[in-house]
């Protein structure tokens, strides 16, 4: 399971969500941070490493609520 941040007004925390990218990838996470940039309908998807950081790049992304 992923960790991602959010804002809190828009996904609370400890949310189980399903995000689904721009590829057609997806991968459930919990909504477990908030980020200083994190406002409205934006999230950050925690990853190990810069190389994973630049592999994933900014995209677009479908969220939906497990629970």
């Amino acid at each position: 399971m992923r960790i991602i941040a959010v804002d809190p007004a828009v996904i609370p925390l400890g949310t189980r969500v399903k995000v689904t990218l721009a590829d057609g990838s997806s991968f459930v996470a919990t909504a477990s941070d908030t980020g200083g940039d994190i406002k409205g309908r934006r999230i950050d998807v925690l990853v190990a490493n810069k190389a994973e950081a630049r592999r994933l790049g900014r995209q677009k992304a479908e969220v939906e609520v497990i629970k």
